[in-house]
């Protein structure tokens, strides 16, 4: 009887040891948590921008959110440790720069009647030209930054309507440059309508990214203090388990004393 009631005891101790245990360590995975970098409002930026951090050895998440009214947006996070703590927070933002990541969506023309509506429209259009050209230029490969201003052509009933132009304008990071300024104005011209090639002007500059600055806090160390605050909170909790038992052992010991003298007087 006396065995069985100490193997229950011994059993129950490091049934709560082991739990105890995987408690803390579920406790520091959960303080892992990610750094918001950005927010974009498509996937196929989200992608650009997840590739270009992974080409710098930052490794980053994309998570699809709904905002207000059912609008899909996509975010953009680096990991971050129990601390709040991420060297690689500061490189992702230097890179993000360099790299004129996230693409600035021109501001929509508000409407107001019914013409007002139609150059609405018509703004809608050129917006999203004007970003699909840039995306095209940001493909060649060395490309950084990127944009474009263009002037749709004016309508013919118009009295001496003005043909369309356009400026293109690249920064690239490696030299020489694998594009030329022939191959841009072709790019340009064959997204606008009616715009020829000899209209397109281009600036393309040379600008090579900055070297990556992280902190000076290695990956190694900030395992030895998550390791380190894991196990104070183990030893803490194995030293309150082990006080704890020792109560109950003291107050099991007189009941189980308290038995054996009933059961003594009852065998005499």
């Amino acid at each position: 009887m006396k065995c069985m009631k100490r193997f229950d005891r011994i059993w129950n101790f490091r049934r709560t040891l082991w739990l105890i245990v995987i408690l803390s360590f579920a406790l520091l995975l959960a303080g892992c948590s990610n750094k918001q970098l950005a927010t974009v409002p498509n996937d196929s930026e989200a992608n650009e921008i997840v590739n270009v951090l992974r080409e710098n050895d930052i490794d980053a998440v994309k998570e699809p959110i709904i905002e207000g009214s059912n609008t899909k947006v996509y975010q953009i996070s680096v990991h971050s440790d129990i601390f709040g703590d991420n060297n690689d927070y500061p490189a992702a933002i230097q890179i993000l720069h360099d790299n004129c990541l996230p693409l600035r969506d021109p501001p929509p023309v508000e409407s107001g009647g019914y013409m007002a509506s139609v150059e609405v429209e018509r703004s809608k259009i050129q917006r999203q030209l004007k970003m699909n050209i840039i995306r095209q230029l940001r493909l060649i490969p060395g490309v950084t930054c990127a944009d474009v201003i263009f002037v749709p052509p004016q309508s013919e009933i118009t009295i001496d309507p003005y043909s369309s132009t356009a400026t293109a304008y690249v920064s690239y990071k490696v030299e020489p440059p694998s594009f030329n300024d022939q191959q841009l104005k072709a790019l340009v011209a064959a997204a606008v309508p009616k715009l020829k090639p000899e209209a397109v002007s281009v600036i393309s500059v040379y600008n090579p990214v900055r070297p990556i600055q992280r902190s000076n806090r290695s990956n190694v160390g900030r395992f030895v203090v998550i390791g380190g605050a894991g196990l104070l909170i183990i030893l803490g909790s194995v030293f309150l388990v082990y006080f704890l038992q020792r109560r109950r052992n003291a107050s099991t010991s007189l009941a189980v004393q308290a038995e054996d003298f009933e059961e003594i007087e009852t065998v005499d």
